[in-house]
């Protein structure tokens, strides 16, 4: 038992030791820099947040900074925030400031164009009275179609910033964001977007040796319009003991027959080619 103990002892003072050496060589300090350089961590300080002017962030403001990152040549986006509610609609600045106001002054100038020749026509004799009723009608037809398109243009201002976020993710190909682990059912999650996520995000290529001991009831994935744009996705939950300490971070979760992996771990994989991923008890 004593050897057991010293060798288990062993392994991690060699390791230490050999890491520490490692430090020393400046071929090693530079191929470690060289690797936190590959990484961006973003968080948002005071002054992002100023020149934004609200906190959180919109969805449309991360769709944007997606395809900002997508332009700059970044290939994974890990997202660590749950987007499991709706967002309320957005609103279209372009469309508000450029494409309302042009539509507006075309349509209402042809109307306006309309009425001056109907009554200059009158005023000039060229078409008498009775047959005027003919082009008030024909005025009227033309003046709702402009009603039509005003208001099929107007819905256009509002944006679904949940559509927005998918659409950005799929166009930035290697998004990746939440499946978190619930410890009890929760009926409120919809049937199609478990469906939708056990069918394209959990884990295809796994081999089980070992079993997992804890098996998850229920899973909350961020919503749909989201999803469906992602890559794959992850769960972020944290191992925290009893005493309310952090000691570890599980790699792999399994619900029901479905398995899926630490957030992070997921893009890794994904980097990796996707290879097998084994399941085995580690004595």
């Amino acid at each position: 038992m004593k050897k057991k103990i010293g060798f288990d002892l062993l392994i991690p003072l060699v390791a230490v030791a050999v890491f520490t050496l490692f430090n020393l060589l400046s071929f090693y300090r530079m191929a470690e820099s060289r690797i936190y350089d590959l990484l961006l961590h973003i968080k948002p300080d005071d002054l992002a947040i100023a020149e934004v002017g609200v906190w959180p962030w919109g969805r449309n403001i991360m769709a944007d900074g997606l395809i900002l990152m997508k332009e700059f040549g970044a290939k994974y986006a890990v997202f660590d925030i749950e987007y499991v509610d709706k967002s309320p609609l957005g609103v279209n600045a372009d469309i508000l400031t450029e494409e309302i106001p042009e539509l507006f002054t075309e349509e209402f100038s042809a109307i306006n164009q309309n009425v001056s020749d109907l009554f200059s026509a009158l005023q000039a004799g060229s078409i008498s009275l009775r047959d005027a009723e003919e082009y008030v009608q024909d005025l009227s037809d033309l003046t709702e179609t402009s009603q039509s398109i005003l208001l099929e243009k107007v819905a256009e201002i509002a944006r679904d910033n949940d559509k927005y976020l998918g659409q950005a993710a799929r166009v930035f190909e290697n998004s990746f964001f939440t499946v978190t682990m619930l410890g009890d059912e929760d009926e409120t999650i919809p049937e199609e977007l478990k469906s939708y996520v056990l069918k394209e995000i959990a884990l295809d290529r796994v081999r089980v040796e070992s079993e997992l001991s804890m098996v998850y009831p229920d899973i909350r994935p961020a919503i749909q319009p989201v999803i469906e744009g992602a890559k794959g996705a992850g769960f972020p939950n944290v191992v925290i003991d009893d005493d309310g300490v952090r000691r570890r971070i599980d790699l792999i979760s399994k619900y029901k027959d479905w398995y899926f992996l630490q957030l992070a771990f997921r893009p890794l994989l994904d980097w990796l080619g996707n290879p097998e991923v084994l399941i085995m008890q580690v004595i």
